[in-house]
Order: C-alpha cells, then sequence, then structure tokens
C-alpha cells in the first residue's frame, strides 16, 4: 500500500515571492527615511543660522546697532568667531551633512546695520545651492539667492 507523503513548507517559488515583497518594502522605508533625515538636517541648519541671528542681535544691542565684520571674500562666518564666541554662542555651528567651514557665510551690509546669511543646501533649489537668511530684504549682497523659509 502506498502512503501519501505531506510534505510540509514552502517552495521555492513561495520563498521567493516573499523575499520580492520585503525587498520591496525595504526599499520604499529606506526611500522615505532619507527624505525625512535630510528634512531633519534642513531643521538643524536653520536652527543653526537662527542662534546666529539672535547672537548677532544680541552682539548689535551691546554695540551701537552695529553688526560685525566686513564683507569680503570668502564670507565665512568663522571670519567673526572671535566676536560671538564665547560671549553671544557658546560655538560656532557645524553643517549637519557637509563638513568644512563654508557652508554658512556671513555678510555685513556698508553701514553695518544689516547683515545677510547664506546656508548651503543639500539639493539645488531653483538652480541655486544656497538660500539666505537676512535682516533687510533690500540688502544688494547675494539678492538672487532664494529665502530659506521659502525651501521645505
Amino acid at each position: 500500500m502506498y502512503r501519501l507523503n505531506n510534505k510540509t513548507g514552502f517552495t521555492l517559488i513561495e520563498l521567493l515571492v516573499v523575499i520580492a515583497i520585503i525587498g520591496l518594502l525595504a526599499s520604499a522605508i529606506m526611500s522615505s527615511l532619507s527624505n525625512a533625515r535630510e528634512k531633519s538636517r534642513h531643521a538643524k541648519r536653520l536652527q543653526d543660522m537662527n542662534a546666529v541671528m539672535q547672537a548677532l542681535e544680541m552682539y548689535a544691542s551691546d554695540n551701537r546697532g552695529m553688526y560685525p565684520g566686513t564683507c569680503s571674500s570668502p564670507y565665512y562666518l568663522s571670519s567673526i568667531s572671535n566676536s560671538l564666541v564665547p560671549t553671544y554662542l557658546p560655538k560656532l555651528p557645524n553643517d549637519p551633512f557637509f563638513t568644512g567651514n563654508n557652508n554658512y557665510k556671513y555678510c555685513v551690509g556698508n553701514s553695518q546695520r544689516q547683515y545677510m546669511l547664506l546656508m548651503r543646501l543639500e539639493k539645488p533649489y531653483n538652480n541655486l545651492w544656497w538660500c539666505k537668511m537676512s535682516t533687510s530684504p533690500y540688502m544688494t549682497a547675494w539678492a538672487n539667492y532664494p529665502f530659506c523659509s521659502e525651501i521645505q
């Protein structure tokens, strides 16, 4: 007499289908996680720039409304480090993604009563890699850059 051989387990096709589904789900999760990390870094940059702006305002209130530095190349924020650190800022902020000191830039107007900050973006916005934060929207330096508040 013959016995039926009931095998329990998965066939090769079933295993391949499950692996393919898991791969698709993992790739979808990784892409959304990447976007979330990028937005988090952008929020950190905005927070850094707001801290610098507050420090600049405190500096100006102690110095007859005048901001530190000049507007000359290479425009690094680190060029005014001695004016802000440690009195108004514990330390200058560092970009969470890029390395080096050229990812935050600073320029003060001729009268030293207005300034502009630039922040480097991870992806270009309207073909530009920088956005600005300013005390005056009419300041001509870096006028072609969008405001950071416009970028989501």
